[in-house]
């Protein structure tokens, strides 16, 4: 699921650096920041599994 939801944050990423629709850019800048968190998330998970 790590890869899944990096994949979401390079599209974003991609989405931003062309966009010249402020929504778009901002829409893209909410994706980056959610799926980000949810990295962390599983990271921290994953983390305390293999402890």
């Amino acid at each position: 699921m790590i890869p899944h939801h990096q994949g979401a944050v390079e599209m974003a990423q991609v989405a931003q650096a062309h966009a010249t629709d402020p929504w778009i850019q901002m829409f893209a800048q909410e994706i980056i920041s959610a799926q980000q968190v949810e990295i962390a998330e599983m990271q921290a998970w994953l983390s305390r599994r293999l402890q």
